[in-house]
């Protein structure tokens, strides 16, 4: 009974810091994007007048209507991406400017290396509705959409038009991520050994394949910081991550099992792959608890910051991009290299003591236990008084 009770304020503490977090937050993010277009509007070689919360009408030296502009906001990947959108009289778009954007930095980079930008020059805002509308950049699908949503999403508003939801058709992305959290449920249900074993080396092959070197799609503390921050992708066609985020989180909040870490995550698998190579053991010396502890706590700091600065990415400590992509900061790429070469002898060393998933999982199995376990004693009591 203590321990349930013990738990009980855990979750309210945790919760009670997040909400802190969220409220100590800046409050006034919009007029702040209103402040920087109108900014970037008065250094540009147009005159702005502001007819709408999200719109201007622009005219030359010579007072003549120029043109619009409006300010949008889309659901990327790792967060929203706010930008100001330069049209003719026409809604033609002549000019885009990115104002704020949480996406990793490696997507953005393919859309300036393919000239995303340059390609939607020209383009009616209203892009959906016209045929062949936007050549989408690959392995840049969800920041792309989201752009998209934003330029055509404030014309539809500050017009009076209906706005479409548009999501982009499953594939076979989608199907290896089920594929993946189905294996894993497989593993969960099965008694027979040898298949567990084989069930579980398919998936930490094809998760390192496909999810970690092919795709570069996997969960990050980004994903979930945004999720909290209220983006949600699937606006801007992130099916897969999605799929992701739910096959995730949803396991252990209403099941106590972790499907992601055990048979999705590619880092884990490669850990484990590594370990081929060595002799991992498990490492549990007598302070154990207190590195656990240490772990979740940098969760919580991390959940805590990224609300409180409306930034999902902005207290990502993961190091999946630094493994895969093959880049980074050097103190990322530094621990992502003693990692690697720790799990010769260490079994599943960042898994176990530094990843901020396993902390996150943890409060949602937590979670689940104890309303489990709220719920058997209301029945317990209503059998009693019956």
């Amino acid at each position: 009974m203590q321990k349930s009770l013990k738990e009980r304020l855990v979750i309210t503490g945790v919760l009670l810091l997040l909400l802190s977090a969220w409220l100590l937050g800046s409050r006034f993010h919009a007029t702040a994007y209103q402040a920087m277009a109108e900014e970037f509007l008065h250094n540009s070689a147009y005159q702005a007048t502001r007819v709408h919360d999200i719109k201007w009408r622009l005219s030359d030296s010579l007072n003549n209507e120029a043109g619009y502009a409006y300010l949008g906001k889309g659901s990327g990947y790792s967060g929203d991406i706010t930008l100001i959108t330069l049209t003719d009289k026409d809604f033609r778009i002549k000019d885009i400017r990115i104002l704020d954007h949480s996406e990793t930095y490696s997507y953005f980079q393919k859309l300036h290396q393919q000239n995303f930008f340059q390609h939607l020059q020209g383009k009616h805002t209203a892009m959906s509705q016209q045929a062949n509308p936007v050549d989408i950049v690959s392995g840049a699908t969800v920041s792309c959409m989201a752009i998209v949503q934003a330029i055509e999403a404030s014309y539809l508003e500050a017009e009076g038009h209906k706005q479409r939801f548009t999501m982009v058709a499953p594939g076979w992305k989608e199907a290896v991520l089920l594929l993946l959290f189905v294996n894993g449920i497989i593993l969960l249900k099965s008694r027979k050994s040898n298949l567990k074993k084989k069930v579980l080396w398919a998936s930490q092959l094809i998760s390192v394949i496909f999810l970690g070197v092919w795709l570069n799609n996997y969960l990050t503390l980004t994903q979930i910081n945004a999720l909290l921050l209220g983006h949600f992708p699937l606006s801007s066609g992130g099916l897969f991550l999605g799929i992701l985020l739910a096959g995730s989180i949803l396991p252990p909040l209403l099941t106590g099992k972790n499907l992601y870490c055990h048979t999705v995550c590619p880092f884990g698998a490669a850990q484990r792959i590594t370990g081929l190579l060595g002799t991992p053991r498990a490492f549990r010396p007598p302070w154990h608890r207190k590195l656990k502890y240490l772990q979740w706590g940098l969760t919580l700091a991390a959940l805590s910051m990224a609300l409180a600065f409306r930034n999902p990415a902005i207290s990502d400590y993961t190091i999946f991009d630094n493994f895969f992509r093959v880049g980074g900061p050097t103190l990322l790429i530094t621990v992502t290299i003693i990692t690697i070469l720790t799990s010769l002898v260490v079994s599943h060393p960042w898994c176990n003591f530094l990843c901020p998933m396993d902390g996150i999982f943890r409060w949602l199995t937590v979670i689940n236990k104890n309303v489990k376990q709220q719920w058997k004693n209301k029945q317990e009591f209503a059998g009693k008084i019956s």
